[in-house]
């Protein structure tokens, strides 16, 4: 197992890495690319690019549930393949990590299932084996 990775089951989160964001602010995605931060980039069944902005949150969930922090809906081809509560973003010392919720919704990342894993600027994230694709942009991939 990774180092950092096994630093990070270990730690306890602290409940600033627990808090999402407040329902008032719940991240949404946008037509326009943000200018900072990290952030997911996806393609709705229009072909229109859309940003979904991470740098005022540290923990979002996916999924089709109502009780997401980021709720997926039928704008997103695939989005039947999604879980009610299929993954989560974290933000855990400086870098995101994504984690599968549920056994029976699978992660795909870069093309290859996948459990709890270390983001980089440029990967790809499925939900689903035929679900909604993203591109996870991190800041200091624009640099």
């Amino acid at each position: 197992m990774l180092g950092w990775l096994k630093r990070r089951k270990e730690a306890e989160a602290s409940p600033e890495e627990l808090s999402t964001a407040p329902s008032s602010q719940s991240p949404a995605f946008v037509a326009e690319m943000p200018t900072q931060g990290a952030f997911l980039e996806a393609t709705d069944k229009d072909g229109q690019r859309l940003f979904l902005p991470l740098a005022d949150v540290s923990v979002i969930t996916l999924g089709t549930g109502s009780d997401c922090s980021v709720v997926l809906d039928e704008r997103f081809e695939g989005v039947q393949q999604v879980a009610p509560k299929h993954a989560k973003l974290e933000r855990w010392q400086n870098r995101w990590v994504l984690v599968p919720l549920e056994r029976n919704a699978p992660i795909f990342v870069n093309g290859k299932r996948a459990g709890e894993t270390a983001l980089r600027d440029g990967t790809e994230i499925q939900l689903g084996s035929a679900g909604p694709k993203f591109l996870f942009r991190s800041e200091s991939g624009r640099r």
